[in-house]
């Protein structure tokens, strides 16, 4: 599975620079619109995890993207959470796309108790890396593999069957192609 997480631009915030939020909107937006122009291009389904606030401030594009990409939750705002932004942003896009939305994604990959996401309407939650990364997972002991918890389908993100090396964003952009695409088609085969 590809999926892309759809957001506001709040990099800089992390860092402790100031954007404002029609600047935040903006720069996503650029990088949904190459994004979508690459997956138009090569026909390649995916789920775009998407947060409600950008769905809101890009309605037509998303519900848009709705037609041949799945689109799941990534909470109402990129940099903040309360519990019932669970709920509010599965009701938002399902009003935008006029479909049900099933997944959740939590930025940050914050993980939230399984009650929590059934009782705000999903079945699934691919909130879970299982892998280490110094100071930002430690998920190592967590299955690779879909599981149920609670009545929620995990849907963990992808890491390579022997060492769980991250196969996200981080690595495609860092390690050499062979190599990520080596450790790729050998979880496929490995896991199905």
């Amino acid at each position: 599975m590809l999926t892309f997480e759809v957001e506001e631009f709040d990099v800089p915030l992390e860092q402790g620079l100031r954007l404002p939020p029609p600047g935040q909107m903006s720069i996503a937006k650029q990088g949904l619109d190459i994004t979508r122009e690459i997956l138009d291009d090569n026909e390649t389904p995916c789920t775009l995890f998407t947060t409600a606030n950008f769905a809101l401030r890009y309605p037509s594009d998303i519900a848009g993207l709705s037609k041949a990409h799945g689109i799941a939750s990534h909470s109402f705002f990129h940099s903040s959470f309360k519990k019932e932004d669970l709920k509010n942003s599965r009701q938002v896009l399902e009003a935008i796309i006029s479909k049900k939305v099933y997944g959740l994604r939590m930025p940050g990959m914050e993980k939230i108790e399984a009650g929590c996401i059934k009782g705000a309407g999903y079945t699934y939650d691919s909130s879970i890396n299982p892998t280490w990364v110094p100071g930002v997972f430690n998920n190592i002991r967590s299955p690779r593999t879909c599981y149920s918890e609670n009545g929620i389908t995990r849907v963990p993100v992808s890491v390579s069957a022997n060492f769980r090396i991250p196969l996200f964003s981080l690595s495609f952009r860092n390690l050499p192609s062979t190599y990520f695409k080596r450790l790729a088609i050998h979880s496929l085969k490995k896991d199905g």
